[in-house]
């Protein structure tokens, strides 16, 4: 019995630890950290895919602000996307997103028509872009 179970915690915990996140960007004075999946990240020719996140931390007088100007009561406390950017056109296309709020909630949505956009200059997505366009496939 104590085998089984120490197999299953085992392929639980392996499973948990399957996601390798980097930190890429983080905002200077704010209380935001933009990560990368780089176990999953996917190379086709000049596109990248990959998994993305980005975590808020907020002080709790900030925090209290945030839930009153929200009507809801609740602020987002992570945000987490699948990207594709295609290096060569400067281009990123959004597939999936979900939200995270401070209650505990979330909120996701599969986006199957998405188009490719320019990447706007001085931006998050900027950063994304060359930092994932910037790997060598394996």
């Amino acid at each position: 019995m104590k085998l089984s179970l120490s197999l299953v915690a085992l392929l639980v915990c392996g499973t948990a630890q399957a996601s390798d996140w980097v930190e890429i960007w983080h905002m200077t004075g704010a209380f935001m950290v933009d990560y990368l999946d780089v176990s999953r990240l996917q190379f086709s020719g000049d596109i990248r895919s990959g998994w993305l996140k980005v975590a808020i931390t907020v002080p709790a007088d900030i925090a209290a602000l945030a839930r009153k100007a929200s009507g809801t009561g609740k602020y987002r406390k992570e945000l987490m996307g699948h990207k594709s950017y295609d290096c060569r056109q400067e281009t990123v296309r959004l597939d999936s997103a979900a939200e995270y709020f401070s209650d505990g909630t979330s909120d996701s949505k599969y986006i199957p028509d998405a188009l490719f956009e320019p990447v706007l200059p001085d931006t998050i997505e900027e950063a994304e872009m060359k930092f994932i366009c910037g790997l060598k496939p394996p």
